[in-house]
This record gives C-alpha cells, structure tokens and sequence, in this order.
C-alpha cells in the first residue's frame, strides 16, 4: 500500500466509534503496489494521434 500523492488529500468522513460522531478528515489516496496513480492509461486503449501531433 502506498499514498497517491499526485493530488491534494481528499476530504473523508471518519465515524468514531465511542460516541458514533461523524468527523471530517483529509487523508491521501491510498493506492496499492501494483496499482497506477495518476492519469496512467494503457496504450491498446488510447486513441490513435494524428500525423503532426
């Protein structure tokens, strides 16, 4: 497991347990080893460019 950290952390809603509160927290995307993080596509789905691109 690692952190993305391409982005800003997200807001997350973390409910405690003790009192069943909701409390807003910012936590990095969690990603994992083998996982992409970013704006990664694979190359059979691109779309073709254009001559001159």
């Amino acid at each position: 497991m690692g952190e993305c950290r391409r982005y800003p952390p997200q807001v997350v809603m973390v409910r405690d347990g003790e009192d069943a509160q909701n409390t807003a927290s910012s936590e990095w995307p969690l990603t994992l080893a083998a996982a992409w993080c970013g704006e990664w596509i694979d190359q059979k789905y691109r779309a073709p460019q254009a001559a001159g691109d």
